[in-house]
């Protein structure tokens, strides 16, 4: 839960309310940190002095304005941060504790969402972003790549029973975390899958909307990878939903020339970034080469796996990982725990 109170009255009371409902707490009152935090938070509670440096909020998470004794409430300061409700504290204390303990009890609370992306193509991004949801327990696998030939294939559930993206409306309303999670595919006890219709052909780019929609779905009950191409507005929301971002580096000259420019947006952005280094082949790089070049750190080499490409095509990616595969996913947990 964001708290974004300055108020020195105020605080108190607002961490008491909070401290009942039993969730975590992250206390921030700059704009560009409540942006950050704001999609992963299950509330914002925000009082009028932090509010009016905000602005208009287009956070997908409930907002309360709260107002310090005797009031009265700035209606017009509530609408401008559209805010679900406002409260006078200490004395509506109870009101609010009842409107944040509204909605499902989140049942992960150390769900975590990660995007991976590639610098370029072909460099494994898919395999690497499977690997990573088989790492993080409860777990959704987002195929968020209009072009791919669908996360299904990689992990063979393309004859499995489930909803797919073209079964999901998230324009018409929410819906409940445990349904959806049921309603999945699922890779044996592995991670949820999130993918395509194997016969939906001239698919389109996922709304953004659609994918914002899934994340703010799960967030609380499983964890979620993101398998996205580095451009488009859907990874700009993915990128901004997550807590991590992942980029799959081949060790070539290009490959970490591209990693620059991206990274560099990234980071720009504030955005947490972190390099897995691919050995396609021939490298002509090493880990020490990318991180100068790219200006990232590499948390993971993955080497390459012989005969993995044959067992991927004729019976998906195995139960049992490889180990530089497996290593690097644990490597990128290790990442995001820290």
């Amino acid at each position: 839960m964001l708290v974004a109170v300055a108020d020195p009255l105020l605080h108190p009371e607002v961490t008491t309310i909070v401290a009942a409902t039993g969730r975590q707490r992250l206390d921030t009152t700059e704009p560009a940190e409540i942006t950050r935090h704001g999609h992963r938070a299950s509330a914002l509670i925000i009082d009028p002095e932090t509010a009016r440096g905000l602005g208009a909020s287009q956070l997908r998470v409930p907002v309360f304005l709260v107002h310090p004794e005797p009031g009265p409430v700035d209606w017009k300061l509530a609408m401008a941060v559209r805010a679900e409700e406002a409260f006078i504290l200490p004395a509506q204390a109870p009101e609010l504790l009842r409107a944040l303990g509204r909605g499902e009890d989140p049942t992960e609370p150390d769900a975590a969402t990660v995007t991976v992306c590639g610098a370029v193509g072909g460099a494994g991004t898919s395999t690497l972003a499977a690997a990573i949801a088989r790492d993080r327990g409860t777990c959704v696998l987002v195929d968020a790549d209009p072009c791919s030939g669908g996360l299904d294939l990689l992990l063979g559930l393309e004859d499995s029973l489930g909803i797919r993206w073209s079964d999901l409306d998230f324009t018409r309303g929410q819906m409940a975390a445990s349904e959806l999670l049921k309603a999945l595919p699922r890779a044996g006890d592995g991670p949820r899958v999130l993918t395509h219709s194997r016969g939906d052909l001239g698919r389109a780019e996922i709304a953004p909307e659609q994918l914002v929609g899934a994340i703010d779905c799960l967030r609380g009950h499983a964890s979620v990878v993101i398998d996205s191409p580095a451009h488009g507005e859907g990874f700009e929301v993915a990128c901004e939903a997550s807590d991590l971002i992942v980029v799959v580096v081949p060790a070539e000259v290009r490959a970490a020339v591209s990693a620059h420019a991206l990274v560099g947006r990234l980071q720009a952005k504030r955005h947490r970034v972190i390099a897995v280094l691919r050995h396609r082949g021939w490298s002509g790089l090493d880990r020490k080469d990318v991180e100068e070049l790219a200006n990232v750190e590499v948390v993971a080499e993955v080497a390459t796996v012989a005969r993995l490409h044959k067992k991927v095509e004729t019976a998906g990616l195995p139960a049992r990982l490889p180990a530089t595969i497996a290593r690097a996913a644990k490597k990128v947990g290790e990442a995001l725990a820290a």
